[in-house]
This record gives structure tokens, sequence and C-alpha cells, in this order.
């Protein structure tokens, strides 16, 4: 997978597919439970006869097989049986914001749902955000706002999990898991600059003590506003409305500052010493590789996972070669 730059392998036996390997297996399957990969064989953690597609399978089937999200790959095999190809789900994500046609079968093999040629494939397919929590390896992308608002509830007060100098950060719920939704103030949507900044900063770093970076939405509309008018004609003022977010995954125990208080009371030394280890490997990785200065370090800044692994945020302020 790594020379090749791909997230999956399938495996056969002569011309008979045997299974699937992909980066989710190795993520889940290996390193979820501590396997040593160099002894770990492909067999005892890859998806044995996954489901396959056939070539004159319509797209709209090919998703059906994939489960909602629960396959990522569907091999495509020929009329023979053998393996041709293999369907990977994040390329036709690219067409979420369209549909698919596709023919209607006869009437009496009709699809009991089919109640016109034409299906919108956004109700059959995981949203892209899903995918690329799933796929550890994958790389941030734009997402759309329709997607973030919904989320978050419209961004609702209920879902308030944070506030910084630069925004709200919303929880937002998806069906296998939850993200971190950063909303940025008005004042500070006027111009691009921070959040280009900010944006390109997250999209260059990648470390294990860093807050996962999943994606940006730059959302541009305009609202018309009636004003007084004259004569036979009302008037209108178009009003740009901009929103500028960034999504990240989410930390479930919140930052350092809840979890300390003084020398005898909050977390044991040993944990104490772990979130010591990581904010230094994390600032090493920041000043030494990426020539980087986080200017707003603090215990808020810093966010704890379930096993206690410290990740920090919230760069809107650094300074960069």
């Amino acid at each position: 997978m790594r020379d090749l730059r791909v997230n999956y392998v399938v495996i056969t036996a002569g011309n008979s597919l045997r299974g699937i390997l992909t980066s989710k297996d190795v993520l889940t399957r290996v390193i979820g439970h501590n396997r040593p990969p160099e002894l770990t064989l492909v067999e005892k953690v890859m998806t044995l006869h996954p489901n396959c597609a056939t070539l004159d399978a319509t797209i709209l089937d090919a998703l059906c097989l994939m489960d909602s999200g629960k396959f990522l790959h569907i091999p495509v095999l020929n009329g023979d049986g053998m393996l041709v190809a293999c369907l990977d789900v994040l390329q036709l994500l690219k067409l979420r914001d369209s549909t698919l046609e596709f023919e209607p079968l006869d009437e009496d093999h009709s699809l009991p749902y089919a109640s016109s040629d034409r299906l919108d494939i956004k109700c059959m397919t995981p949203s892209v955000l899903e995918l690329i929590m799933l796929e550890g390896s994958s790389e941030p992308t734009n997402l759309p706002f329709t997607l973030l608002q919904d989320i978050t509830n419209n961004f609702s007060n209920e879902r308030t999990i944070g506030y910084g100098g630069f925004g709200i950060v919303f929880k937002g719920v998806l069906q296998n898991g939850c993200v971190a939704v950063k909303k940025l103030f008005n004042s500070h949507t006027i111009e691009d600059g921070p959040f280009h900044r900010e944006a390109n900063f997250l999209m260059n770093v990648k470390h294990p003590n860093i807050v996962r970076f999943l994606g940006f939405c730059a959302h541009t509309e305009y609202k018309a506003i009636k004003s007084e008018g004259s004569g036979r004609y009302d008037k209108y003022i178009y009003v740009e409305m901009r929103e500028r977010l960034l999504c990240f995954e989410y930390i479930s125990k919140g930052s350092l500052d809840n979890h300390i208080t003084d020398e005898l009371r909050g977390l044991e030394w040993h944990a104490r010493y772990q979130i010591i280890g990581g904010i230094c490997e994390g600032l090493l990785y920041l000043h030494k590789e990426k020539d980087i200065v986080h200017m707003d370090l603090k215990p808020a800044n810093i966010l704890l996972n379930d096993l206690m692994v410290l990740k920090i945020t919230d760069f809107g302020i650094i300074k960069t070669p």
C-alpha cells in the first residue's frame, strides 16, 4: 500500500477472489488491537469474500452493495467471475451533489422504492466527512456548508462545546462518530487572510499530538434586503453573507484546564508526565519540521482524548517563516 500509494489491496488465489485488505482493516484490526504488523498474517485481518459488483451493474447498485459505508471498496468481476477492477467509494463521493440516472426494471422486477428514474445518491451514501474519519490516511477536503449545518443542528446552542478568540466550536454528530466544527466570527470573515493562513497550516501538519484536521468550508451567498424605494419599483440591497468554517476530529475529554488543579489533586503523576511528553513532542514537530511557533499555547488549547493522549489545537495565532 505504501509503495503504490493506495489504501487497499485485493487478495486472490489463482483467478478466485479471496478477500480485500484496506487501510481501515489495518487501523481497526491490527493497530487497534496492538497486533505486531510484522507478525500478523493478512488472512487474519482481511475481509473474507467481500461483496462484489459486476461490469454490467450500475453505480447505484454498487453503492447499495457498500451498505451505507460499511464497505469502502467493492471488487468488480467480469462475466467469468474474474477480478478486473476495484471500485473506491471515496472517488464516487465527488458526485454526491448530483443525481444518478438508471433504467427502471420491468414491472415484474421493479424496485419497491423507485418512484421515478432518478434517485439522489446523497441518501444512499455516507457523507464525505464520515469516510474521511474512517480512512485515517484521507486528506482534508472542501466540505459543503449544508453538511456542517446539518450535523451541528444548524449551529444550535445545545451543540456549542467551546469558544475561542476567532470563533465558536460546535459538536457535529455523524452516523459513525462526532467531529468539532469551528465557525469563525463574522468579524473574522471580512478578510480571508486569517482563514487561509490557519487552513493552509492545518493542511500541512500531521502528528499524533496535533488535532487532526478533516476539512474546511468557505461559503458565500447573497441576501436581498428591501430598502425604501421611490417610483414603481422597490429597491433592494444585496448583502454578502460569508461563512468560514474548519472541521476537526472530536476530542472527547475536553481541554487540559478541566483536568488539572494543583499538585495534590487532579491527574495522577504518570498521566501528567505523559501529557508533558506529548506537549514536547508536538512542539518539537512544529518547531523543527515545520518551522512554526504556536503563539497561543495554554491549557485551554491542549485537548485530551479517551486514552489521555493530548492534541494541540487552535492555531489561529501562529508564526511562520
